[in-house]
């Protein structure tokens, strides 16, 4: 119950010698979900390992719920450290390392973009949908930074919406220049 508590100020959580299953297991990666303070869990030299993969899935959805937008930016993003019996994914290990960054907009960000909008151009139904007046925001959003995978994405972007941005190479020297 203490972990679920959005206004909890457990940081670190050391369960050892506890016997948990995979049953226990589940209820603490689903009280991640809505926790926003706990940055380290240590549940080493329990008599049980994690067995189930639907275990380690709901870590996942923790971390990063994969669902639409929005569960992804209420995700956990504050567990910066993990120590179980058994080794886990190269994933989970990934969304552990985002939230060390201390910018949680930030990690919210990066995972969003990772998630719903890396699949080269199939992601462009996500814009297709967008209203006019939203659709400038969602792109200064998406190139906020440049850590490499923001200028792919802007790249299919601008691909896949050309006729929102202007691509002429023509020369402007026959334009009519205004005078105020």
């Amino acid at each position: 119950m203490c972990l679920r508590s959005s206004i909890s100020a457990l940081e670190f959580l050391t369960a050892m010698n506890c016997n948990i299953d995979d049953e226990g297991f589940v209820a603490i990666f689903l009280a991640l979900a809505g926790n926003s303070s706990l940055k380290g869990l240590n549940t080493l030299k329990n008599r049980s390992e994690i067995r189930d993969t639907r275990t380690w899935m709901t870590l996942c959805r923790a971390l990063c719920d994969e669902t639409n937008i929005s569960c992804t930016y209420y995700s956990n993003h504050t567990l910066q450290a993990l120590s179980v019996h058994r080794t886990f994914s190269v994933f989970i290990s990934s969304l552990v390392a985002m939230n060390v960054n201390e910018n949680k907009f930030e990690v919210a960000r990066q995972k969003i973009l990772e998630t719903h909008f890396s699949g080269g151009s199939g992601f462009l139904h996500v814009f297709a949908s967008m209203p006019e007046t939203v659709m400038p925001f969602a792109i200064a959003w998406i190139g906020r930074n440049t850590l490499g995978l923001e200028s792919t994405l802007m790249f299919n972007v601008v691909r896949g919406f050309p006729g929102i941005f202007c691509m002429s190479h023509e020369s402007t020297t026959g334009v009519k220049k205004w005078k105020r």
